[in-house]
């Protein structure tokens, strides 16, 4: 499931992040939640989802829609590592 996790986010001005995961129809919808909060955990840290992470939004990915935008988990782990 974790590489089926796609998000985007917006970093505010107090460097804090506000994510929106976007469900592939291939999954259930209370399965998909619930696994990318436990992958975002478990990559980013729980300190750090905590204390980085302002808002979440899950939306259900149009198949019309481009995806070469949307990042990984890995990605918003780099991102932040790099805040540190």
């Amino acid at each position: 499931m974790r590489k089926g996790i796609l998000l985007s986010w917006i970093k505010t001005a107090d460097n804090r992040y506000q994510l929106t995961f976007y469900r592939n129809s291939n999954y259930n919808k209370t399965t998909y939640e619930t696994g990318a909060l436990l992958h975002l955990d478990h990559t980013i840290g729980e300190y750090n989802s905590m204390t980085l992470i302002e808002e979440v939004e899950f939306k259900q990915l149009d198949h019309s829609e481009d995806i070469g935008g949307l990042k990984t988990l890995d990605n918003l782990k780099n991102e932040i590592d790099a805040l540190r």
